[in-house]
């Protein structure tokens, strides 16, 4: 992870997912190079093959200026593809909003500090990254599942979570996902997947074919667990709409 990327280091920008490389900084730096050559192409402009050092600018000139789109856009597009480079980014912005340094190390403090916030309970977080792939992060599901539905509220600004999860069906990752027996719950789940090798999770909220709105949160963990452990989760999920305040009653 580095902050300095070119639309964020994909092989096909305009792609919603493509791969990225394993030195983001050099491929922005050839970018660079060749928007200069391609400015001005009788220039001397240095190649990056041959000097590619770093270092920090002092008393320069500004020459141009970009400014992103809101985070509530970022947060969207996040949340819909599950980017994992701008949730790593994400958070690292929690991290310096809180007073941080923006370092992964920081997030153990930065991302329980800000649940707290929204009166979601942080006992027993371990968090190594931003994005999810360590698989030495440790979120209780019942961690996620209040803050589930303090988002289904939309309590304290979290209406931008709620407006950029997945709606089962329809949208994001999970635009195939509950399919079969499981389509009845289509259109009526809100959620955000996760995914590693040792992982396969699903969290949010629904309203149930009675009407009861619910929030939950559904790990399945441990080496070997396959893609069908996709399916039991949604299968699960359906479950838990289908039966709606009986299960709770039961």
């Amino acid at each position: 992870m580095t902050a300095l990327q070119v639309d964020g280091d994909r092989a096909d920008p305009r792609a919603s997912t493509s791969p990225r490389s394993t030195d983001p900084i050099a491929r922005a730096g050839a970018a660079f190079v060749a928007a200069l050559k391609a400015a001005d192409p009788t220039g001397d402009v240095v190649d990056p093959e041959v000097d590619t050092t770093i270092g920090n600018a002092v008393g320069s000139t500004t020459l141009a200026e970009v400014t992103s789109q809101p985070l509530r856009v970022l947060i969207k597009q996040m949340l819909l593809v599950s980017d994992n480079t701008l949730a790593e980014m994400l958070a690292r912005i929690v991290s310096k909003q809180s007073g941080m340094d923006g370092s992964a190390a920081s997030l153990q403090q930065a991302i329980p500090s800000a649940l707290v916030q929204f009166d979601v309970p942080a006992t027993g977080l371990t968090i190594r990254d931003g994005s999810g792939l360590s698989d030495l992060n440790a979120v209780p599901a019942s961690t996620m599942t209040e803050f589930m539905r303090k988002v289904r509220d939309g309590a304290a600004g979290l209406d931008v979570v709620r407006d950029g999860l997945p709606v089962a069906g329809q949208s994001g990752t999970l635009a195939s996902r509950f399919s079969g027996d499981n389509a009845v719950a289509r259109g009526q789940v809100w959620a955000k997947t996760g995914w590693i090798d040792t992982a396969y999770t699903l969290s949010g909220y629904l309203n149930s074919a009675d009407g009861t709105p619910l929030a939950f949160t559904f790990y399945a963990i441990g080496e070997g667990i396959g893609s069908d452990a996709r399916a039991a989760l949604d299968t699960l999920t359906t479950a838990v709409f289908t039966c709606g305040d009986n299960l709770s009653n039961n």
